[in-house]
């Protein structure tokens, strides 16, 4: 069962970076639409991020 999960890991390396190219070459194509990734997919969390507080 080692033998597999090795198997496994190292098919996996290679569609993590397929699909790392994938999502950067869609993030700049839609460089102005960042909500059109979610049509291929991806997660697209547009919300606004929190102002920082001063202490």
């Amino acid at each position: 069962m080692e033998i597999a999960y090795r198997k496994r890991d190292a098919l996996f390396a290679a569609i993590d970076e397929h699909v790392k190219g994938s999502s950067a070459y869609l993030k700049g194509k839609y460089a102005k639409q960042p909500k059109k990734l979610g049509n291929w997919g991806f997660e697209v969390d547009d919300t606004a991020k929190a102002a920082k507080k001063k202490a």
